[in-house]
């Protein structure tokens, strides 16, 4: 997950295209994107402790991510493996109609059930609710067999599923899996977070195995992450606690 710093206005304008011209620019950029979106896409962003978050200027986004826990290889800004910036940001997110917190995990160690419970234990006691989004942040796997990866994974969304009832989601980049083959596999039936700033807003290539992208993120270049996604805040917070 990339630290981004202040954003633009323009950058809120851009999210309100149509579906004609975004499905347009996804044909000129070549690769598989998602359909074509709906005519309105809502924006979000994604914080951490590399930066404070600019909160007047995210003022009109539906929702907001936070980095809540981090493990080996992910220790950028904070120590770990809590982030320490994460209980002002989550406490923060309560303005925002949709938030969330991600993860990034330590696949050296073979407990991810461990680390899913350890996560969601930290959000409770940080005041979880019905419908923050649980995401799983999946872009580096360093010195690891990517199909090991993808069965430990795997095993901390279907733990952190049973955990908080939410559909978990799997933040990566665009070409993660086809630079790792079978990285990927099995995990699919999540709904997916992607990471391309080449694709184009609303329009991002979707790695197989998925067929459909949720969120997007399409600007890393500063401290706010800035993201998009077709739905809703009551058809997003639906994919959350439960």
């Amino acid at each position: 997950m990339v630290w981004v710093t202040a954003r633009s206005i323009l950058a809120t304008t851009t999210v309100l295209l149509t579906a004609a011209a975004l499905f347009t620019a996804a044909a000129a950029c070549g690769g598989r994107a998602g359909p074509p979106p709906t005519a309105t896409l809502y924006p979000g962003a994604d914080v951490s402790s590399c930066a404070t978050p600019n909160w007047s200027a995210l003022r009109g986004d539906e929702f907001v991510v936070a980095r809540a826990g981090h493990q080996a290889g992910f220790a950028q800004c904070s120590p770990g493996p809590e982030d320490l910036a994460f209980p002002a940001n989550w406490t923060a997110a309560t303005a925002f109609p949709v938030r969330g917190a991600y993860y990034q995990p330590d696949f050296s160690v073979d407990d991810p059930e461990q680390q899913a419970d350890t996560f969601v234990d930290l959000l409770r006691a940080q005041g979880m609710r019905k419908g923050d989004l649980i995401v799983f942040d999946y872009e580096a796997i360093p010195g690891q067999e990517p199909s090991r990866t993808a069965a430990w994974t795997l095993r901390w969304l279907h733990e952190a599923a049973r955990d908080t009832g939410a559909d978990p989601i799997l933040y990566t980049y665009r070409d993660f899996c086809s630079g790792n083959p079978g990285a990927c596999t099995g995990l699919g039936g999540y709904p997916l977070w992607v990471y391309d700033n080449v694709g184009g807003v609303g329009t991002p290539k979707v790695p197989a195995p998925w067929t459909d992208w949720t969120l997007q993120q399409y600007d890393n270049s500063g401290p706010t992450g800035r993201d998009v996604t077709r739905l809703p805040a009551a058809q997003l917070a639906a994919l959350g606690v439960r």
